[in-house]
């Protein structure tokens, strides 16, 4: 996870809704590299970037297991100063 996400999450309280998201990903249950689950996290990763306004990209890899992808959530902004969420989805 970048800085800056793991820096609003940690901001985050409960209740708040990217603290509420991030529990509710993390109670789906375990999400190993390359899996099913962890395809479902990204799709709900990357709808909740897509309800907040962001462009969603992905950076595709290889793992030992199989074809994974890290989602990433960017707000365009000044040339000068590119913001990106992004969010590691597996266990």
């Amino acid at each position: 996870m970048l800085a800056e996400a793991a820096a609003l999450l940690a901001l985050a309280a409960p209740g708040d809704a990217a603290y509420s998201f991030a529990v509710s990903v993390a109670r789906d249950g375990p999400r190993p590299a390359a899996s099913a689950a962890e395809a479902r996290a990204q799709r709900r990763v990357a709808e909740r970037f897509r309800a907040a306004g962001l462009t969603v990209r992905v950076q595709r890899f290889s793992t030992p297991r199989g074809r994974s992808r890290n989602v990433l959530g960017v707000r365009e902004g000044r040339k000068d100063c590119l913001r990106v969420l992004m969010a590691h989805a597996d266990t």
